[in-house]
């Protein structure tokens, strides 16, 4: 099978390049769209198909070749109304795009009734976890704090729901620490510092090697409430055995399904107080995320997706 990967890292990042081995190719530095498709257009005889992420499809699309589509949340970041992915798609050329494609697969299961209107037949294959790194035999570490510790490694971003957020722990009666990663694209993050609640405190960003200490060592792990449902950090977190709170209203074991103020503050307490909720939470989690995640059955339905095409 010849198969054409784009430069984005996706593929060797989660190890699925260790199972499966397409060739893998990066456009020259700093070319332009025009050469980027010239480029496209020479490797046209040499591959079966190009598998690429979200725009990227357009260079595919544009030089002839036969190209698979995957779509990931974060890409919204990159279009003028960063919430609506539909307003991204409503794009003549790209609605061409995503309707010529051999297929479309999206990472996380809300983004299916986005592209649905223009492909019923997009399906979502979850992102891998490397359960080597991310299991609940890491290390603990210390993290300085006597009071229990609610991890929120997300970016601050309305995206995430950053604003819901600190504005449900302000609402929670008991005391502990909200340790939150200090990330965030401004103004956005420097407006939200300004009004943090009293029991944030920032830490610098983490190393993604380091991640699992800080996971099995916290109390529990804030995931994002805002414009999609959990993605790798929550699902690596409960890869860990922590009790991860997300936004999920979708038929998984994560909490809550609804992403008001009022919800999260009374599960932040719940956590705080009831180790047998936070028990049974990050044992529901953590089994949902190993029967779901696992990098063989994830590489076994890319084998057999791409092989159907060439046969």
């Amino acid at each position: 099978m010849d198969l054409i990967i784009d430069e984005d890292e996706y593929f060797r990042e989660k190890k699925i390049t260790d199972y499966v081995h397409p060739r893998h190719i990066a456009f020259p530095n700093k070319s332009s769209l025009y050469e980027k498709v010239r480029y496209l257009k020479k490797l046209k005889s040499e591959y079966d198909f190009f598998h690429c992420g979200g725009w990227k499809g357009m260079l595919a699309y544009m030089a002839g070749v036969p190209y698979g589509l995957q779509f990931f949340g974060s890409e919204l970041r990159y279009w003028e109304d960063r919430n609506d992915f539909k307003s991204f798609l409503k794009k003549p050329l790209m609605h061409r795009v995503v309707k010529k494609a051999l297929y479309v697969a999206v990472g996380t299961p809300d983004l299916l009734q986005n592209v649905r209107h223009i492909r019923p037949d997009a399906f979502w294959i979850p992102g891998p976890v490397d359960f080597d790194l991310f299991n609940d035999k890491a290390d603990r570490i210390d993290l300085g704090y006597d009071l229990p510790v609610i991890f929120s490694p997300t970016r601050i971003e309305k995206q995430k729901g950053s604003d819901i957020i600190w504005k449900a722990v302000s609402e929670t009666r008991n005391d502990f620490v909200f340790l939150q990663t200090d990330w965030g694209f401004e103004p956005f993050r420097s407006e939200m510092i300004r009004a943090a609640p009293e029991k944030m405190r920032l830490i610098d960003i983490i190393p993604h090697e380091k991640m699992p200490g800080y996971y099995v060592s916290s109390t529990a792990v804030m995931g994002q409430v805002g414009a999609v449902i959990r993605g790798y950090v929550e699902v690596e977190a409960a890869a860990c055995g922590a009790p991860v709170l997300c936004y999920s209203p979708d038929d998984t074991p994560f909490v809550p399904k609804e992403k008001d103020t009022s919800t999260i503050a009374k599960y932040l307490d719940r956590l705080v107080e009831d180790r047998e909720f936070r028990s049974n939470l990050a044992r529901s989690e953590r089994k949902w995320v190993l029967e779901n995640h696992d990098i063989s059955m994830i590489v076994d339905r890319w084998r057999t997706l791409w092989e159907s095409f060439t046969k």
